[in-house]
């Protein structure tokens, strides 16, 4: 997978129709979910933690929007949002992936914020092998939560060459930290 930017707007407020999309955070992952039971199961069981509102959107198709797919890792327990059919079928493919359906109706990226995205996401792209080697550090220094994310960077290639064998490596030594997040990798 590749960090491709924004493809899809949502509101930043409340407007007619849009319902809150809540923000969880654990491990380093994020979930984003419509449905506040989801949001409360996931706090009181499995540990997630609740950040607040993220955006707003729409639970049912209305004009102009399109489908945002919501997909979980069988493993990881990561979760994927996908706008693109290509991305859809793609993932709907690949057996380590569980579809979980429409998670909400988003908007296609407009026109006239499709340039400052680009222009964000360039500097971002340049930006990203030294977040890896400030990452790099802190896991060097023993901290779970950094061999946690170092692991995922070098799993997914980003900001440094893609190897498993690192990607392995730095998820054990998170593990054996007692992340619970690596215990499955």
């Amino acid at each position: 997978w590749q960090l491709r930017g924004s493809l899809w707007e949502a509101f930043p407020e409340q407007r007619e129709g849009a319902v809150p999309i809540f923000r969880l955070h654990s491990s380093g992952k994020h979930l984003f979910t419509a449905d506040p039971d989801e949001r409360d199961r996931a706090c009181q069981t499995l540990g997630w933690e609740y950040e607040g509102v993220a955006f707003y959107a729409h639970v049912t198709e209305q004009p102009g929007t399109i489908p945002l797919h919501r997909f979980c890792h069988r493993k990881r327990i990561v979760h994927r949002f996908v706008s693109s059919e290509n991305a859809r079928l793609k993932l709907h493919q690949d057996a380590a992936w569980s579809p979980e359906g429409i998670a909400f109706w988003v908007y296609p990226l407009s026109e006239e914020n499709s340039h400052a995205v680009k222009a964000r996401l360039a500097r971002l792209r340049a930006n990203l092998p030294m977040e890896v080697a400030k990452l790099r550090k802190r896991a060097v220094e023993g901290e779970a939560e950094a061999q946690h994310l170092l692991g995922d960077a070098y799993y997914f290639g980003r900001g440094t060459k893609r190897s498993l064998r690192h990607a392995h490596h730095w998820w054990y030594k998170a593990a054996r930290q007692g992340n619970q997040q690596c215990l499955h990798n």
